[in-house]
């Protein structure tokens, strides 16, 4: 399976309402080649149900069985990311819809240091 060029990373805990929105701003993305990872760190309500309907089939869930922390679900969601680029989002913001392609974009261009168009002095 082929690696995806980025991977979204959401940790949620008990915000089914908020997540579904975060998720659908990241399955709107312009950047196509991008998977979703919603870390569900031991919700009690609907969160991980939630982001799979807004995302479909491109929303992989990682569970907890228990809280852990937002440490751990990030840490998870490193873990399930096939990504070459990572890119983070809070399960209460929402990605404007070329974040990603923006961001992809960028970091493929490489380091860019004002010191470079200095003189070397040789």
């Amino acid at each position: 399976m082929r690696s995806p060029a980025a991977s979204a990373i959401i940790p949620v805990y008990n915000r089914a309402g908020p997540v579904a929105h975060a998720v659908a701003s990241l399955a709107a993305q312009t950047l196509s080649d991008l998977e979703i990872i919603v870390v569900d760190d031991g919700s009690a309500d609907a969160s991980a149900e939630a982001a799979e309907r807004a995302g479909g089939s491109r929303v992989r869930i990682v569970r907890h069985s228990v809280n852990r922390g937002i440490p751990a679900a990030r840490n998870s969601g490193l873990a399930a990311a096939r990504g070459k680029y990572i890119a983070w989002l809070d399960s209460d913001d929402i990605a404007r819809p070329r974040r990603l392609e923006r961001q992809v974009r960028f970091s493929k261009a490489g380091p860019k240091s004002p010191w470079s168009a200095l003189p070397s002095g040789d």
